[in-house]
């Protein structure tokens, strides 16, 4: 009762009949209008931050885009198609983000372009970056071997200020309703971060495709070039080789006899090098088997000891476990002389050269498919090779060596035959170190088949008898063909194309067509599918510098007999004899 009845003090709040309010309390709605500003301000710096980010982004956007058609077209640049370039303009209509794109040439002339927002293309293709209204617009040069062949253009729409004017003012105003605003604020931030950081992996990702893609189009590209030379150099062989294998045949002139099996030995080798041009362009048709890498490479042993020499040692590291590859046996083994020779030559002072096998099975490669494969790993303690070097390595033709010492067709054509059986060639090489290479090859099912010793076709002795039709549009060629098989006692007529030879058969059904199939107009194909049409019976064997084994398989079925060019006269009388009884004996 006595604290009811105690004096008050001066400063009681009871006095004057008021009350008064705590220091914090009073001091609360200062600190609530310092809050609101803060989380305004806070809100106005992520309304900039995202309005930077949003330009950064739409920039970096078209850039990707315009980088992306630089890339895909520079090949069709280089090599003036411009229906390539057309095609992937057009694969940008799909995006709906770019309302336009347009392809230049060096000369700043348009080469392919569309535009969807109804607004024109520019007459000449604008220099770097512009924003007009909601659309940037963004143009990058096409570069191939360091000079500017063109122009990409992009344009692209960019959403609506007002748009985001409003998505920023949500922000803001989630930012002044409560202080949980500013983690949200981090939150976003982080997100943003993560963003840009999957977006500069997705440009380096792509990049890196549009590079693979690009150089797959350049390889095709030249595959395309060396194929049709091949094959004009194996017609120009053809009657070149038959000629000198039958001049040593029936010469006993020693002199003469020496001078044309000399040349018959250097027409040879410019046969295999065509062989090598085929085998890189993937035109020529190569047969898939078992094949025990390891019993190969070990048969291979004196070979390669007697190729390299005494200054390199050979280790063989081969692993018993290693199953058999679906390939083929003769281009394995001349790929590993080939990886072998350069080895060499790589090391000049000699040194140690490794050839490994092993098992592996691939699960995601952006290359190869899902499976099982064998790996034949050649190493060496050479010199090695650059970056720069290395990035050409597969190229047809690059070379470093002295000239006269390589073709600089080896490692083009071991990568040619690897992607044939669906395989890849992968190299590692670092100067002063030594070189790796590793070829895949995808692993048989089962065991190989056991080997059987393969004798040497023999010509059978004696006239022939049988009425056989050529058609091949090389006069040369045509005129090799006639002169050995007429010489072979065989009825022989021939034609220059495909419509003289259609009307020959016609005329009268042959009991063999020998047919080219690399010709103007009607290739040999189709010739083989209209003689069907008549003559369902009518053995036809296709003689040709290159052959496209899916059409040939279409035509006369999987197992279309092929005489490949460049041959001899032995080669062309087994490859008839096979569908002819024996030949009659010499009268006495």
């Amino acid at each position: 009762m006595g604290s009811l009845n105690a004096p008050r003090q001066p400063g009681d709040s009871r006095m004057n009949g008021r009350t008064r309010l705590p220091d914090g309390l009073r001091r609360a709605p200062s600190a609530a209008l310092v809050a609101v500003i803060l989380l305004l301000g806070l809100g106005l710096a992520v309304t900039a931050y995202s309005e930077r980010q949003f330009q950064l982004r739409s920039r970096q956007e078209a850039a990707v885009q315009a980088a992306m058609l630089a890339a895909s077209v520079s090949v069709a640049l280089e090599f003036e198609d411009a229906s390539i370039a057309r095609e992937n303009v057009r694969s940008l209509s799909a995006n709906p983000s770019i309302d336009a794109a347009g392809v230049y040439d060096a000369a700043g002339r348009g080469v392919a372009g569309y535009a969807r927002d109804g607004r024109p293309l520019p007459i000449s293709p604008p220099d770097g970056e512009a924003t007009v209204g909601d659309r940037l617009s963004i143009t990058v040069p096409v570069v191939a071997a360091g000079e500017r062949i063109g122009s990409a253009y992009v344009r692209t729409s960019v959403e609506p200020f007002a748009q985001r004017l409003a998505r920023y003012g949500v922000i803001m105003l989630l930012a002044m309703m409560a202080g949980l605003a500013a983690m949200v604020v981090a939150v976003s931030a982080a997100q943003q971060r993560r963003i840009n950081a999957a977006l500069r992996s997705e440009i380096a990702e792509r990049e890196a495709a549009e590079e693979r893609l690009r150089q797959a189009q350049k390889m095709q590209a030249v595959g395309q070039l060396t194929g049709g030379i091949a094959h004009d150099f194996n017609n120009l062989l053809t009657p070149i080789m038959g000629g000198l294998e039958i001049i040593t045949s029936v010469t006993t002139e020693p002199r003469t006899r020496s001078l044309a099996a000399n040349a018959l030995e250097a027409a040879r080798r410019g046969a295999k090098l065509t062989g090598q041009l085929l085998a890189f362009s993937r035109t020529h048709r190569l047969s898939s088997a078992a094949v025990p890498v390891n019993e190969l490479i070990e048969n291979m042993q004196q070979l390669l000891h007697h190729t390299l020499g005494p200054s390199v040692r050979v280790r063989l590291a081969l692993d018993p476990d290693c199953g058999v590859a679906l390939c083929d046996a003769n281009q394995i083994e001349n790929a590993v002389l080939n990886l072998a020779i350069n080895s060499r030559d790589a090391m000049a002072d000699g040194g140690t050269l490794t050839i490994a096998t092993s098992c592996e099975t691939i699960d995601d490669d952006g290359e190869l498919a899902a499976g099982d494969y064998v790996a034949i790993t050649i190493s060496d303690t050479g010199s090695g090779m650059s970056p720069e070097v290395l990035a050409r390595a597969t190229e047809p033709f690059f070379t470093t060596k002295e000239i006269g010492r390589g073709t600089g067709l080896g490692l083009a054509q071991v990568y040619g035959v690897a992607q044939q059986f669906n395989g890849t060639l992968r190299i590692e090489s670092e100067v002063g170190v030594g070189t790796t290479i590793r070829m895949l090859l995808p692993a048989a099912v089962g065991d190989a088949p056991a080997h059987a010793a393969v004798a040497e076709a023999q010509v059978k002795v004696g006239r022939r008898a049988g009425h056989i039709l050529i058609i091949d549009d090389d006069g040369d060629v045509r005129a090799f063909l006639v002169s050995t098989l007429q010489g072979l006692g065989y009825d022989v007529r021939s034609a220059e194309d495909a419509e003289a030879g259609l009307r020959l058969l016609a005329e009268r059904a042959p009991d063999l067509l020998l047919v080219d199939y690399a010709m103007p107009g009607m290739n040999g194909a189709d010739v083989a599918r209209r003689a069907r049409a008549t003559h369902p019976a009518l053995p036809i064997v296709f003689v040709t510098g290159h052959a496209d084994t899916a059409d040939l398989a279409t035509a006369i079925g999987p197992d279309a007999p092929v005489l490949h060019k460049p041959f001899g006269a032995r080669e062309l009388a087994a490859m008839v004899d096979r569908y002819f009884p024996q030949p009659r004996p010499h009268a006495a």
